[in-house]
């Protein structure tokens, strides 16, 4: 039978080796929870779940920020287009005088080139994709760190981790918007 000193030793072992383990990279965020005390306390949990929480709320607003600039999009194109048609078939028509067609055309003509202004300057279709890719990798991050939670506490891997590498990741989605 094993003496208590032997059990005692290798649970000080084990309790230095996850210090070291803890220890290993200094954190300065003052939000994250100190590295000395045990590795998934409740602090550290709470603190990876608001993490998980806004990795889903990010991921809520920009997928939203996607489809609206996805529809403004779709709306200038369309617009375009149909001004298009339209001056075509106004100006291959009989039934219009001469002075009012060159008087609409000149107005299609016109505010066609201001859509298709705002349309390259505000750049609707690029804004769209940066915002879907930002909303699919904090979809994609959250699920991550909702998995992550779900193991039981034995097969959880270090939570510090975890956090340098959902805030890194977050961190460079984020810059996308910026480009």
């Amino acid at each position: 039978m094993l003496s208590p000193d032997i059990f005692s030793n290798s649970m000080s072992n084990l309790s230095n080796a996850n210090r070291h383990l803890v220890q290993s990279r200094p954190h300065t965020n003052p939000n994250i929870p100190s590295r000395v005390e045990s590795v998934w306390d409740i602090e550290t949990t709470r603190y990876v779940e608001r993490l998980s929480a806004d990795c889903r709320k990010d991921a809520e607003h920009y997928a939203l920020k996607g489809k609206y600039y996805r529809r403004a999009s779709n709306c200038i194109q369309l617009s375009m287009i149909i001004l298009g048609g339209v001056t075509t078939f106004i100006n291959g028509s009989d039934f219009i005088t001469e002075y009012n067609r060159k008087i609409i055309s000149s107005v299609f003509s016109c505010v066609s080139s201001i859509l298709g202004s705002i349309y390259v300057i505000f750049s609707f279709s690029k804004k769209s994709i940066v915002n879907n890719n930002i909303g699919t990798g904090m979809k994609t991050l959250h699920n991550e760190i909702e998995k992550e939670l779900l193991k039981p506490r034995i097969q959880k891997g270090d939570p510090y981790e975890l956090i340098d590498f959902s805030e890194e990741t977050r961190e460079k989605l984020l810059k996308q918007k910026l480009k």
